[in-house]
């Protein structure tokens, strides 16, 4: 469907939606004001979870002897970016990111989510996430079963969008090798299923989806798969995932191999993941290559409003070379709803280039 509206009228009608909520609708998004709850009882400063997000997340947005009140059924984020490194022509201070969110229950054990992306970065926009799921079994059963359906971000151990702080990505989820464009940003369409909650002890969650990558002219040849077994053990977060797919012809194979760590105590949370890639067709010629890629990153609350970022990324392939990159950001909450961060990213590629940023991010 062709967009009739050039970027900047719907980036100024969203801001005006913005500006003329009431009052009593301010709250990031809707389950604030569902539950009666404040920003940071989910959140500790936008769009990092706190211990209860992330078991509000890992219930499908159910509070256990809690039934949510009626609400306005749709949220907006809006990032404005100002950046030393402008791309795609655009200038250097944009409204980077206007996205509109909606999510709930449906029932007491389905729920769903939808995320269009009215402008990322800084262009027209497309829609990130559409799903609908449910648990079979009663959310507080011993092994509770999971199953959702649709278009979703794919369970990485650190996802590498919506609960982002830095406006640099995660070079190995971004990570392409040779002639194969698949990589871990971009969602996928498919179904899965969950065994066990995701915020403590043993789980294990499996997807069919479709390998279609749209940046790739190659044809898909069955389905692709992932597997992720994934362990919480007080303090710390454990995840090991592999992915596999075949793209063009039935010997052209690919894997993506990872284990992810998360480490969270006090005010401090560290997390690493390190990805082994091996593709049987790397440059469309036959030549198979072993590739890698991963990031370590460490964050620590000085106050409950402020906080700093310290992210080293890096990744090796045969045809795209070794990067490395270190991200440092210093964020700070200047209320319930809006973020200001302020970062510096120095990438060697191997040419070293120095990018500063700064991001406002505000969300209704």
């Amino acid at each position: 469907m062709v967009n009739r509206f050039p970027p900047t009228v719907l980036a100024v009608a969203c801001v005006v939606m913005i500006a003329v909520l009431p009052k009593s609708a301010y709250a990031l998004p809707i389950f604030a004001h569902e539950y009666g709850l404040s920003c940071q009882k989910c959140h500790t400063a936008i769009p990092a979870l706190s211990d209860f997000g992330r078991a509000f997340l890992a219930n499908g947005y159910h509070v256990p002897a809690s039934a949510p009140g009626a609400t306005f059924p749709v949220a907006v984020k809006v990032n404005f970016l100002d950046t030393s490194a402008p791309g795609s022509g655009l200038p250097k201070a944009v409204i980077d990111e206007i996205e509109l969110l909606t999510a709930g229950t449906l029932g007491p054990r389905a729920n769903y989510f939808f995320e269009q992306y009215v402008l990322d970065g800084g262009l027209h926009g497309n829609i990130r996430e559409a799903w609908v799921g449910s648990f079979v079994t009663s959310l507080d059963a011993r092994i509770p079963i999971y199953v959702r359906g649709g278009q979703f971000t794919l369970p990485v151990p650190v996802d590498p969008e919506s609960f982002r702080e830095s406006a640099a990505h995660y070079a190995v989820f971004d990570q392409t090798i040779g002639a194969n464009t698949f990589n871990f940003f971009d969602p996928k369409f498919g179904v899965s299923a969950r065994l066990g909650q995701t915020d403590r002890g043993f789980n294990l969650e499996l997807s069919a989806l479709n390998g279609h990558d749209p940046q790739n002219g190659l044809p898909t040849i069955g389905l692709d798969t992932m597997a992720v077994l994934h362990d919480v053990m007080g303090p710390f977060d454990l995840s090991v995932y592999r992915y596999a797919g075949r793209r063009g012809e039935a010997s052209d194979t690919f894997t993506r191999t990872g284990i992810g760590l998360r480490y969270n105590h006090g005010r401090w949370t560290s997390e690493s993941v390190l990805q082994e890639n091996r593709d049987a067709n790397a440059d469309g010629r036959g030549t198979a290559e072993h590739s890698s890629g991963g990031f370590t990153q460490l964050r620590y609350a000085i106050t409950p409003k402020l906080f700093t970022l310290a992210r080293v990324d890096g990744t090796q392939a045969a045809t795209n070379g070794f990067t490395r990159s270190l991200t440092t950001l210093l964020g700070y909450r200047l209320s319930h709803n809006a973020r200001v961060t302020l970062e510096d990213v120095l990438v060697r590629a191997p040419r070293t280039t120095h990018t500063f940023a700064s991001q406002l991010t505000i969300a209704y």
